[in-house]
């Protein structure tokens, strides 16, 4: 019998030959390793030592397993497998008790130096690797985080709305509804390319689990011009491409990483700045953090007074 302790860790607990006969226990660090002793044990006739065989799993025997026990399910997952895919070729699908830390920070600095990704991306790649790594229970290598330096998030002013919703509306009506989704509703990208009628009822857009962030539905009122858009056109065309050149041909300069994400602050910014609520944003957008939610909170007007009002008084001072 084969059972997991509180501690995290596997006994396995077997008679040699049924009741009354010699009985073994054995603790082993993964489940792996304890039925492949339960299965030793049972083929031998002697009381040879067992010796523990060699891992020999590679690490894209880790990732096809966790594609297909957890992946598969998640909405990033098929992103997350592939890029996986291509850490592991990169590293040449090294033996999974071979991976150490000098490997991993090998290869980030590679990636940081030649290919010149974001730090952002090297920390993501890392938790990746680690993830898969955990998932067929071994312990993977401590590798430290960089320090990523927040930038200001970047928002659409009322003219730039403008002139992207026309240049994009002449590009793909499709595009130009997603837009109008995202700007009025704070949707991330694919929740509103993936808006259908049926998700309308009583002018409350649902955003069901199996296409937001967190697994969790949403719901939000619309316009009923915006209503009218989505049942006229639904199901909506993939724009990501067609939007990134009308914020090209608009002029439209955005950092790194914001692309698509402009118009999701963009709602963001405009709903604090004309006097929203904190803490409903906090569950329009779907953020499971206020914490997170509290990097519009300057363009409050609320804020501003505050500083007038709650500024230190020192009185006059003589000169």
């Amino acid at each position: 019998m084969i059972t997991k302790q509180e501690n995290g860790k596997w006994l396995v607990d077997i008679r040699s030959d049924g009741r009354g006969s010699k009985r073994v226990r054995k603790t082993f660090n993964t489940k792996r390793e304890s039925q492949e002793f339960e299965n030793w044990f049972k083929s031998q006739k002697t009381t040879d030592a067992w010796v523990k065989q060699k891992d020999s799993r590679r690490l894209f025997d880790a990732i096809e397993d966790n594609w297909l026990t957890v992946g598969k399910f998640q909405n990033s997952g098929k992103d997350k497998y592939n890029r996986l895919k291509r850490i592991c070729e990169a590293l040449g699908n090294p033996l999974l008790k071979d991976i150490n830390s000098e490997m991993l920070l090998t290869y980030r600095s590679s990636r940081l130096i030649e290919d010149e990704i974001e730090a952002e991306t090297a920390n993501k790649e890392m938790i990746y690797v680690s993830s898969v790594i955990r998932h067929v229970g071994l312990t993977p290598p401590v590798i430290k985080k960089i320090k990523v330096v927040q930038t200001e998030l970047r928002y659409l002013e009322i003219d730039e709305i403008r002139k992207l919703l026309e240049d994009i509306k002449e590009r793909s009506f499709g595009g130009y509804v997603i837009c109008k989704i995202a700007l009025e509703t704070g949707a991330r990208w694919g929740e509103a390319s993936n808006v259908v009628s049926s998700q309308i009822k009583n002018g409350v857009l649902g955003l069901p689990s199996k296409h937001t962030k967190n697994k969790k539905p949403r719901y939000i009122p619309i316009s009923v011009e915006l209503a009218n858009l989505i049942n006229e056109n639904a199901p909506l065309p993939d724009a990501t491409s067609t939007f990134r050149r009308s914020i090209d041909a608009c002029g439209i300069d955005l950092p790194d990483g914001q692309m698509t994400h402009v118009l999701r602050h963009t709602f963001a910014s405009h709903f604090i700045a004309n006097g929203g609520n904190i803490v409903a944003l906090q569950k329009i957008l779907d953020h499971c953090s206020l914490n997170v939610t509290m990097r519009y909170a300057h363009l409050s007007p609320e804020h501003f007074k505050d500083v007038l009002k709650y500024k230190p008084e020192w009185g006059e001072v003589d000169v």
